[in-house]
């Protein structure tokens, strides 16, 4: 039963780390994408 618990727990670390990488990467995305637009249009 424990075990059961920190095997769940790993997995639910591991998928917010994940989620965390993917959200960070998706700013990073938007935000290049914001500087580009605004260099073109001046």
């Amino acid at each position: 039963m424990f075990l059961l618990d920190l095997r769940a727990l790993r997995a639910a670390q591991r998928a917010a780390e994940l989620v965390g990488k993917i959200s960070e990467s998706l700013i990073l995305v938007r935000l290049f994408d914001e500087i580009r637009t605004f260099f073109e249009r001046n």
